[in-house]
């Protein structure tokens, strides 16, 4: 048993003796600290260190789905008989280029990334040697036959779970010799095609719903009559210079996909007749009203050349012109417009030295750079710099910043909502941690799990408006958000109705401010795989019935520096008669000390009864006591 004597009152004391002065250890930590730590460990030294050291450890580094483990072959490796375990459990595979390895070796693997694969590699690939991929990325640096080997795997469903690919070539078309449909493909971001392999694509991935790619203005045309469905977003990198010839290119692509929601265009003014052409410029109107009558949200990213003479003619004052010309075109229309000027960053000139750094080291300097500046100074420089910001996991945007840096939305994990948001939240898909501190009824109606699916961590604070608190509570405890995990709540209060809360099974950490006794009851009732939970009890708040026994709660912190004393340890029962399965309960509490409360404290048990009777299972119990005193003792004492 731990006694902590805590700083209180500006008064500092000693802590006192403990009879077990063991040293907290490794195996102490709760599993969710271990497998989060675990995560950012290379899957082979986590075998390595925590393999077969006892049945626990065990457990945590082989659940596959839960950890995820990522392993990053930057050498050639040989497998020795003892690893083949590690790669079993492997779930991202990293390979970087020109790497001999042995793709039967991980067969469980989800996602796998080459960086400029061999070809004995690509011959290898195949559906039933990874028959769980679900996402591959691949980067090609020269043309070899074997890439038509693996586009003929890809387009023909021998991956029966590949869900999203990433098709990089630095030479040359797409190609695909053979195609057969491939249903499962959602997500496809590739870089030169034509006409053909366009099409190819769309008649063989019928549930496509994302697609990327470059195109230049074809010399063949297209009769079609096909439509695909299905896609929702594309993603068009016009490639050639001269705007007038892409009209006709833009209208036949977009013919083929008439259900089309999100469409981003990007486009360059290499030409320097490119005045002529803005002058009589509809921006795309006319082509989006003939042929997507479905479409939302409309994105035209104006790339600016390097080119002096360039900069000399698309100045500051016409570029205004420009925005503004453009948001009258797309006045009144079913869909949103933007206009993104891409201006090259200054950051350019220094750019062939900065190409020469290492990814890692250029990794850790992103990490110094807000989002919206990291992709004005980076972003679409070349493919090396967008596959890293694109593989990015700290980047975080707050609605506090002034910027147009739309093109970033995408890669946020973390959002500060701090005031009205200029966009959609559905701009934001790949949010993990959000932060509240501004809500709207606008909000309220975006704030879903179709909107946030991938939601993890979620904080409300005291600056929202208490009128939409009971809104947000119901959408936290209602299980509204599938992959929420961790949670905080300032202002906290019990449901209206117990049906307004039904049940929130995916979360497993809890932090509040102030509870009472129905709070708590009507929190564990609401989530019955809580594994954590800290709170404030300001009142003397007892549970008066008794009828909840949550099983799956393991560690316990409870804040009662309101409870002067003498202790009222009943309300603190109430509370531990319903978690019976605790492993770890750290409680919080004040004391003013004189002579008379000393002889007192030297027959108090310090809650040993009351956890010897209803916590079997404890392993760990905290006891922080703040101390205030008088001036009389505290020189006594000293």
């Amino acid at each position: 048993m731990n006694i902590v004597i805590c700083k209180y009152h500006g008064t500092i004391i000693t802590p006192l003796k403990t009879a077990n002065k063991r040293k907290s250890r490794l195996e102490d930590l709760p599993n969710e600290l271990l497998t989060g730590t675990f995560r950012y460990l290379n899957a082979r030294d986590l075998f390595r260190s925590f393999h077969n050291l006892n049945e626990r450890f065990n457990d945590l580094i082989q659940s596959f789905q839960y950890l995820q483990l990522s392993y990053h072959m930057k050498v050639p490796v040989i497998l020795k008989s003892n690893d083949e375990l590690f790669s079993y459990y492997v779930y991202t595979l990293i390979i970087d280029e020109w790497i001999d390895f042995n793709p039967t070796h991980f067969p469980n693997v989800r996602r796998l990334k080459l960086k400029s694969p061999i070809p004995k590699v690509l011959g290898l690939l195949k559906g039933n040697i990874m028959p769980h991929l679900e996402h591959l990325s691949v980067l090609y640096k020269y043309t070899m036959y074997e890439i038509n080997l693996l586009h003929n795997e890809i387009f023909s469903n021998r991956f029966p779970k590949l869900y999203s690919c990433e098709l990089y070539g630095q030479e040359g078309l797409l190609t695909i010799q053979q195609s057969e449909h491939s249903p499962m493909i959602r997500i496809l971001k590739t870089d030169l095609i034509d006409l053909m392999i366009y099409e190819i694509i769309l008649r063989t991935c019928p549930n496509l719903s994302f697609l990327k790619f470059s195109i230049q203005s074809p010399n063949d045309t297209s009769t079609n009559t096909f439509q695909h469905i299905n896609l929702k977003r594309m993603v068009i990198n016009l490639t050639n210079s001269d705007w007038s010839d892409d009209d006709h290119t833009l209208s036949t692509l977009l013919s083929y996909v008439q259900n089309l929601h999100q469409l981003d265009i990007h486009r360059r003014n290499y030409s320097h007749n490119i005045l002529d052409y803005i002058q009589y410029c509809d921006w795309l109107k006319s082509i989006i009203n003939r042929r997507l009558p479905c479409l939302r949200i409309f994105k035209f990213y104006f790339h600016i050349s390097t080119d002096e003479q360039l900069r000399i003619i698309l100045h500051e004052n016409l570029l205004e012109q420009i925005q503004s010309d453009f948001s009258n075109v797309h006045t009144e229309q079913e869909y949103q417009a933007q206009l993104i000027i891409c201006r090259e960053s200054i950051l350019v000139v220094h750019m062939s030295g900065l190409e020469r750094l290492p990814n890692e080291l250029l990794i850790e300097l992103f990490k110094y750079l807000k989002a919206p500046q990291l992709f004005q100074a980076f972003y679409n420089l070349n493919f090396r710099f967008n596959y890293l910001i694109q593989s990015l996991t700290h980047l975080t945007y707050s609605t506090n910043e002034q910027d147009n840096q739309t093109q970033a939305y995408p890669y946020i994990r973390t959002l500060i909502i701090e005031k009205t948001i200029p966009d959609k939240l559905v701009c934001f898909p790949n949010i993990r941690r959000l932060i509240l501190d501004y809500v709207t009824e606008e909000f309220l109606v975006q704030f879903n799990g179709h909107t946030l699916p991938n939601l993890e961590y979620l904080a409300i604070y005291h600056k929202i408006h208490p009128f939409y608190m009971p809104d947000l509570r119901t959408k936290i405890f209602s299980d509204v958000f599938p992959s929420l995990k961790c949670c905080y709540i300032s202002r906290m209060r019990s449901p209206s109705a117990p049906q307004d809360w039904t049940r929130s099974l995916s979360i497993r950490f809890l932090r509040f401010n102030d509870i009472n006794a129905s709070i708590y009851t009507s929190v564990l009732l609401a989530c019955p795989n809580l594994s954590i939970l800290k709170f404030k009890l300001p009142t003397r708040s007892k549970i008066e019935t008794n009828f909840i026994k949550h099983i799956n709660l393991k560690r316990l912190f409870i804040n009662m520096k309101y409870d002067d004393y003498p202790w009222d340890d009943e309300i603190l029962e109430s509370y531990l008669l319903c978690v019976p399965n605790l492993e770890q309960l750290r409680i919080s509490r004040s004391i003013s000390i004189n002579a008379s409360v000393m002889h007192h404290l030297q027959y108090y048990d310090w809650l040993l009864s009351m956890i010897s009777s209803h916590l079997r299972k404890l392993n760990q119990f905290k006891f922080d006591l703040y101390i205030h005193r008088s001036q009389e003792l505290s020189e006594e004492w000293n």
